[in-house]
């Protein structure tokens, strides 16, 4: 297919080719009405209500969750339905569409696949306040702020393998571990965290960490790092430099299906929960958000290794009023995450690919 309008509120296709005609605009206004678009209406006029106190309309809440051109092609039944060139972006590829009640009791409890998560997301805000940051709750934005020295990195990587006439995109090793250099030279003077197959590793300096990181990384083992990154830009929306964490401005880089567990953010000198906000910058990260009187969150370890563990989890996590859902790095967006202090969480790479993560911490 050589291209489509989808709809980037619900992740729907609407049609094939431009919006032109009659029949372009029949196709909108039956893709307006369609349930999963009606599903992902309402939790974005949900999300808007929260945020203003009051009740917003649909047209505000459109505006809020995508600002940028809509195209020229669109008639007016749906403004979040947008032209794409090339092939039709996947279904989970947009971290915040509601997924039907029916899609998740219908699931196959025999499916080995852990690869489809079903949702349980928390709300979306599309111009988040300082106020919504004290309500004590999870929610994602699109308004992050990317690291321009990371985003150049990876230009470079594409641009040089382009110059080298390489067929092949650059690998996601490659990607992490051309960021891992960027930030060995980049990030302050303390060590890098790193963590390979489970085990936290006691490094002597910066090359010996740039050293295990690539030897992991080359030979496929679960890895992880983090470095503290003190020229990080905060959202506008974060919280005023006299709260930040001193050291928490970090970047987090990950390979395969590593995860630090279940935990809460600390901060250890004072033993002092904090918020929290991570902003995707590539791949795929599965996303446990947990209440803090959850009372088995502390000793949780059970990664979900099938379809029906998935399942099992999910309904875990829905009767302890949590979250559940795959927090995705979107290309020209900047999903971002916000944990409340005290909540628990969880996040692990989806399969066997990689993911970054930066953000930083406030002290409530």
């Amino acid at each position: 297919m050589a291209g489509g309008v989808i709809c980037q509120l619900c992740g729907q296709l609407v049609v094939d080719g431009h919006l032109e005609g009659a029949a372009g605009e029949r196709a909108q206004r039956k893709h307006a009405k369609s349930r999963p678009h009606k599903i992902a209406v309402k939790s974005v006029v949900q999300a808007g209500a929260a945020l203003n106190d009051k009740p917003v309309p649909l047209e505000k809440a459109c505006e809020d969750r995508l600002d940028g051109p809509m195209g020229e092609d669109l008639a007016p039944a749906c403004s979040l339905c947008v032209y794409f060139d090339g092939e039709y972006p996947a279904r989970d590829a947009f971290p915040w569409m509601p997924e039907p009640a029916e899609e998740i009791e219908s699931a196959s409890e025999d499916e080995s696949s852990v690869e489809t998560c079903p949702h349980i997301a928390p709300d979306f805000a599309g111009r988040p306040r300082r106020r919504l940051l004290t309500a004590g709750r999870p929610f994602w934005t699109l308004q992050g702020v990317g690291l321009s020295e990371l985003e150049d990195t990876l230009q470079e990587l594409h641009e040089q393998m382009a110059d080298d006439n390489s067929a092949a995109a650059p690998t996601a090793a490659e990607e992490l571990l051309a960021l891992a250099q960027t930030l060995y030279r980049s990030s302050s003077s303390r060590l890098p965290n790193v963590d390979v197959e489970n085990e936290r590793q006691c490094l002597s300096g910066h090359q010996e960490a740039q050293e295990i990181v690539q030897e992991a990384v080359y030979a496929d083992r679960r890895c992880w790092a983090t470095f503290e990154y003190p020229r990080m830009t905060h959202p506008s929306w974060w919280f005023p430099a006299s709260v930040h964490v001193p050291t928490y401005d970090q970047v987090i880089l990950s390979h395969r299906d590593a995860h630090i567990g279940c935990h809460r953010d600390i901060y250890a000198p004072r033993a002092v929960p904090v918020h929290t906000y991570l902003t995707a910058l590539r791949g795929r990260k599965r996303v446990m958000l947990l209440p803090p009187e959850t009372t088995w969150a502390a000793d949780w370890d059970d990664v979900p290794a099938t379809h029906a563990d998935l399942l099992s989890l999910r309904r875990r996590v829905a009767q302890a009023g949590g979250y559940l859902f795959d927090l995705h790095a979107v290309p020209e967006e900047l999903p971002t995450l916000f944990i409340p202090a005290n909540w628990w969480h969880w996040l692990c790479p989806v399969a066997e690919g990689h993911a970054v993560l930066y953000g930083g911490s406030a002290f409530p």
